[in-house]
């Protein structure tokens, strides 16, 4: 049997966090003592994509906020309002800013991952929704909200039980994704030696520049003898072929949107009749990046539903490749500090939120390169990118998998044994 009780009858703390004094202008680029904000939050998952670290000394001074393992994290404001997730080791020392609340759990009463599992199931989900939505323009919960929220509380063993099942399939989502970012580091690293540093192997097997490889001088800077400039409009093409909603047969359409990016990095099916507007269509070995925001790049090397038509966003740029190992050379190739930097100083608007690129500026963008070596490169990290389109599958499986039975464990749609351990 169980109860319901109250959120606040189950914790030792439930509460926002708060902002150094000088706001984003006072965060470091790296460092010891992570500020955890929304955009770094997802149901299940910590994102360190726009993490922001804080000093020692501003770091003292939110000792209020200070975090620890088996926190649980939940956005309470904004679009990303009510996503949560937990604390781990990985996240530590951390403090949060004042759109996410700390939610410490009482562990003789409730189990942190089987709260969790509470908080991100559907029902709950809709129902923080609709809380967030009540009393003003943008979506908020406050910690009265939060603190009445109710709980279905069952006994230690059984929240154990299902705690764990999340548990065990998050970890294991996690250790993908920790290869997954390893993957890009290294492919993206390899990318700035050979193409930005010059030290790819010359003809001993020995680091180019360093090994006195003769340069010439170019409107770039020194570059190696032999190589060209290039815009980007000679290496790869823009792809317009358009999608209309209203001119298809198609039901349901894989499409590569913003949000899709923003969380899962994952297409979301959408049935065609709910998409009011024309996307772009994607075909094989295209390379996505975003118009919006430069400063927040996005740059989606997709993973195709082969069994029906996908699209994507119109604030993406699709840009067209002939094989997998050109597609990887562009894909890293956009991810490149360089890139982001040169659409960074092209966007136009007045606030982050509001900025855009013009596809024909960012087809302009120059680089120095050699055919012979995009060939190399793209032999070598295209199997890389097999790698990270593998674990991207996997993951999006064990979330079907996770989504799909956590729903019945919470409502004893699965029966649990009373004795019964996960290891």
């Amino acid at each position: 049997m169980s109860s319901r009780v109250q959120l606040v009858e189950l914790t030792t703390k439930i509460g926002s966090g708060s902002t150094p004094r000088g706001g984003k202008k006072s965060y470091l680029a790296n460092g010891l003592y992570k500020l955890i904000r929304s955009q770094n939050i997802y149901n299940h998952y910590f994102s360190e994509d726009g993490l922001a670290y804080i000093s020692e000394e501003q770091a003292h001074k939110l000792n209020n906020v200070e975090l620890m393992k088996d926190d649980i994290l939940i956005n309470i404001t904004g679009d990303s309002v009510a996503r949560a997730t937990i604390v781990t080791e990985k996240m530590l020392p951390a403090r949060v800013n004042q759109h996410v609340s700390i939610i410490r759990c009482n562990n003789e009463k409730i189990y942190p991952h089987y709260l969790l599992s509470v908080l991100t199931s559907k029902e709950m989900q809709r129902h923080l929704l609709s809380l967030a939505q009540v009393g003003g323009t943008r979506a908020a919960l406050t910690k009265g909200m939060l603190e009445k929220l109710e709980i279905d509380i069952v006994g230690m063993k059984k929240q154990r039980y299902i705690g764990d099942v999340l548990r065990f399939i998050n970890t294991k989502i996690e250790t993908n994704q920790n290869v997954i970012q390893l993957l890009e580091k290294i492919s993206q690293a390899l990318f700035k030696s050979w193409f930005y540093d010059f030290e790819f192997p010359n003809e001993e097997g020995l680091p180019y520049k360093s090994s006195g490889g003769k340069m010439v001088d170019s409107q770039l800077g020194d570059i190696p003898e032999g190589w060209n400039l290039y815009v980007l409009s000679e290496i790869t093409q823009i792809s317009k072929k358009t999608f209309n909603p209203q001119k298809t047969d198609a039901k349901v359409v894989a499409h590569f949107s913003l949000p899709a990016y923003d969380s899962k990095c994952y297409p979301i099916l959408d049935e065609v009749k709910t998409i009011k507007s024309n996307k772009w269509i994607v075909n094989e070995n295209c390379v996505l990046f975003s118009k919006m925001n430069p400063s927040t790049p996005r740059v989606w090397l997709p993973i195709l539903d082969k069994s029906r038509l996908n699209v994507c966003s119109s604030e993406f740029v699709v840009l067209k490749s002939e094989n997998d190992s050109k597609a990887a050379f562009i894909y890293n190739l956009c991810k490149s500090e360089p890139f982001t930097e040169y659409l960074i100083a092209g966007a136009t608007g007045s606030t982050n939120s509001r900025q855009r690129i013009t596809p024909d500026n960012a087809m302009l963008f120059k680089i120095a390169l050699n055919g012979e070596l995009i060939d190399k490169y793209g032999l070598v990290v295209k199997d890389l990118m097999e790698k990270v389109k593998i674990l991207s599958k996997e993951n999006h499986q064990l979330e079907k998998v996770r989504d799909t039975l956590l729903p019945k464990l919470l409502s004893g749609g699965i029966e649990i044994p009373d004795e019964s351990v996960v290891v």
